[in-house]
């Protein structure tokens, strides 16, 4: 029998024989890893032809997915900012309702409880204005980082308080329209010393309408979301330009009725004058809502439109990754045969049965 083997072993058959059972052996291996992993390869090199367009595609699919994320994290940072401007309008409305109670009925009794439910509400308004989403007030756009409201400041009893207060004190002796002018020259007011607004967002409101967040939502597309507390349009006589701080402006007139007479002309016209502007900071919230709408909108858009790429994506990747479950699958059997047939022409050549070359 030693004799038999020693032949098998230095034929040139037994090398060839060597060489097949090796190579059955890898490809046997290779089929099994696919089976096991359900992919074509675990290393770039084993895709082959396909490996560039495989590294390719992964980096689309990582681009869409970075936009996925800006697009949700805007959605919702935006759905929160709707959120506070629809309870920011309802508190202009309201305070709509209490000045044409006063031009009706203004008494004692409806004058007090006016400039204290006014009080109140500037407190409400500056927890809006500071609404959060995680660690980012919404309001503050761009600069999402820092309160709306600066720190330390009481809307309801800070500076800018005290000073429309005492403008509206002085009333019968100072007229009507110079304490309209006046506390609203105040209200837009940038300086430290008045402005309840933090500095960055103490700025002319066109300015601050410049001051959105951005959000990358495709190669070479950013898109503009959110509403900047203090954005607005051009000041005039009877405006600060921005629809907050006039709000800030007549709560705060309102807050301040009870220094003055309610039989007065001056109270009359006080209440007229703060009534009209009430009226274009509600129209003024009322657009606000709807161009926040618009904005959601877009970005409902925008998020089906990469899911639906982000599907395409992760099909072409897929196609030339996945392994071909059943194709693999009897590729192994055939493999496995060969082998099995290549092991029995070893194993009938050196004069062993399969059983005992095994």
């Amino acid at each position: 029998m030693s004799s038999i083997v020693g032949q098998y072993g230095t034929s040139g058959t037994s090398l060839i024989l060597d060489r097949a059972i090796s190579t059955l052996s890898l490809q046997q291996q290779a089929l099994q890893n696919e089976t096991a992993s359900g992919t074509v390869s675990d290393t770039y090199a084993g895709l082959g032809n396909s490996a560039a367009q495989v590294l390719n595609i992964k980096q689309q699919v990582s681009q869409v997915s970075a936009w996925q994320a800006n697009v949700t994290t805007a959605q919702t940072n935006l759905t929160t900012s709707v959120n506070a401007v629809n309870e920011i309008a309802s508190l202009a409305s309201s305070l709509t309702t209490t000045l044409t109670t006063l031009q009706t009925t203004p008494t004692h009794s409806t004058v007090a409880i006016a400039a204290s439910t006014a009080k109140s509400a500037l407190a409400t308004l500056q927890g809006l204005l500071n609404t959060q989403n995680g660690s980012t007030y919404v309001l503050g756009g761009a600069n999402g980082g820092t309160p709306v409201i600066a720190a330390g400041v009481d809307l309801a009893d800070g500076s800018l308080a005290k000073a429309i207060s005492a403008s509206v004190a002085q009333v019968s002796d100072t007229g009507t329209d110079a304490v309209l002018a006046q506390t609203l020259s105040f209200a837009a007011d940038n300086s430290a010393a008045l402005s309840p607004f933090s500095a960055i967002l103490s700025v002319a409101p066109q300015t601050a309408a410049g001051m959105q967040a951005d959000v990358s939502i495709s190669q070479s597309s950013m898109t503009a979301t959110g509403f900047v507390a203090t954005q607005g349009g051009t000041a005039s006589d009877t405006s600060t330009g921005s629809a907050m701080r006039d709000l800030i402006r007549n709560l705060m007139v309102v807050a301040s009725l009870g220094s003055v007479s309610a039989t007065t002309s001056q109270f009359s016209s006080l209440v007229t004058g703060v009534l009209q502007s009430n009226a274009s900071v509600v129209s003024s919230l009322n657009e606000t809502q709807g161009q926040l709408g618009v904005q959601q909108n877009a970005l409902s858009t925008r998020a089906a439109t990469l899911t639906q790429l982000s599907t395409a994506l992760s099909s072409q990747y897929s196609t030339l990754v996945d392994a071909d479950l059943a194709t693999v699958s009897t590729q192994l059997s055939q493999t496995q045969l060969q082998l099995q047939a290549s092991y029995t022409l070893v194993a009938d050549m050196k004069g062993l049965s399969l059983a005992n070359y095994i």
